[in-house]
Order: C-alpha cells, then sequence, then structure tokens
C-alpha cells in the first residue's frame, strides 16, 4: 500500500490552505465577480433596462395593444406599449438576424405583421398559457433594416406585412443574437471550463513543491528526490 510522506501530506494541507485564503480574498475584494462580469459581457453583452421603459419588463399600467388601429394610436400619442401574444405570434418566423439585433415577425390578432427588434431577456409568462407580455416598445416610423429578409420569411404566409415602419422593443439594450464572435467566446470559455480543473490541480502540485522546497532549505524536511551518486 502506497502511503504519503509526512513532510508531502504537511505541504499539501498548507498549499492547500493557501488556495482557499487566495480565493477567499478574491472573492471579498471582487475579484471573481468582475472576472465574471468580463466573461458575461463578452458572451451576452445585454444591457440592463429599467422596467416600464423601451427594452424593458412592461409594467402593469403599461398600454396593451392588440391590433394594427390600437398601435396607430399609439404611435400618434407617441405612447409606448406592450403586446400580449401567444408565443407563435412573434417565434412562427425564427429569429431575423440583422445589425447585432433579435429581429423577429410579430403578427397582431387582425393579421398585420410587424418587424420587432426585440429584447428577449425582457419576456414575460402571461396569465394563460403559452401566452407571453413582450418588452415595452414603440412605433419607429422607419422601413426595418430588415425589411428583404422578412418579406421572404413571410412569403406565401398571406399575412400583410407593414412595410414603413417597425416595432422596438429593445432600447438601448442591444439584445445580440449569437454571432460568430460570440459563438467563438462561447466555445473558448467552454473548453477553458473543461481544461481549468487541469490547470488547477497543476497549480495545486507546483505550490506544494513549492512549500516543500522552502522547508527543505529551511533543513526541516528532506529532499523529495533524495540525490544518489552512481
Amino acid at each position: 500500500m502506497t502511503r504519503v510522506r509526512l513532510d508531502l501530506f504537511i505541504c499539501m494541507i498548507i498549499s492547500g490552505a493557501l488556495f482557499v485564503g487566495i480565493w477567499f480574498v478574491g472573492d471579498k475584494i471582487g475579484v471573481l465577480d468582475g472576472m465574471f462580469n468580463i466573461i458575461g459581457n463578452i458572451v451576452d453583452p445585454t444591457v440592463d433596462v429599467p422596467d416600464g421603459e423601451v427594452g424593458g419588463y412592461a409594467t402593469e399600467d403599461t398600454p396593451r395593444v392588440s391590433n394594427m388601429q390600437e398601435l396607430v394610436v399609439m404611435a400618434n400619442m407617441e405612447q409606448t406599449f406592450t403586446v400580449e401574444t401567444s408565443t407563435v405570434k412573434y417565434s412562427n418566423y425564427g429569429v431575423l438576424t440583422g445589425a447585432e439585433y433579435d429581429w423577429r415577425i410579430l403578427t397582431l390578432d387582425d393579421g398585420s405583421a410587424f418587424a420587432v427588434k426585440l429584447n428577449s431577456k425582457k419576456i414575460q409568462d402571461g396569465e394563460a398559457l403559452g401566452e407571453n407580455i413582450l418588452p415595452v416598445g414603440k412605433v419607429v416610423l422607419e422601413e426595418p433594416e430588415i425589411l428583404e429578409k422578412a418579406k421572404e420569411m413571410l412569403e406565401g404566409s398571406g399575412k400583410t406585412l407593414i412595410y414603413d415602419a417597425y416595432i422596438d422593443m429593445d432600447g438601448e439594450a442591444k439584445a445580440t443574437y449569437i454571432s460568430g464572435g460570440m459563438k467563438t467566446a462561447m466555445l473558448i470559455l467552454g473548453l477553458g471550463s473543461m481544461i481549468m480543473p487541469f490547470v488547477l490541480f497543476a497549480l495545486y502540485i507546483a505550490a506544494t513543491l513549492w512549500v516543500h522546497s522552502i522547508f527543505v532549505k529551511k533543513g526541516i524536511f528532506p529532499p523529495v528526490f533524495a540525490n544518489r551518486n552512481i
């Protein structure tokens, strides 16, 4: 049965305590939080938006619209609003990627369809099963930059796509789709999480040997590998 030498066992405990101490101090001064925030911004650079503002969670007093007529009223009043609708009515045609935004095609109850720039992180569950409350939005009287792709997605569906306006439910959030850069960053982070245990173990062994070398220099412990003259 192989046994760990007492001197090495003591050094393993000391180096383990050092690792725990460094982790504890780093946590207290916010080093770990800072690292996680940097990683989070690389993978998901969404800016948080206050409730009730464009791109933020809709509140109870946010007006609900369900058809073109109500939407026109909101646009004329320059009023923000939300749409409480079934999931299929804004996800049926998938996610349209353009200009680093998450674009959807939203179908209202009267069949009219709008391109919507959506902050998908601010979607809430509605009261009914399968119903969602979309983020706060506003009508923008401009041709959406995703218009051509939206036309292609709706081709043959019988839906009436509004060409000269879109609904901004993103605001300053910039809810991005997973671009090539993000995929690369996520791949690197995934590989890093797989390699990290081996790196930490190697550092732990190195720390143990370093601590042991200090005791050897002090004449307290014998060397790990005794010199042998052949």
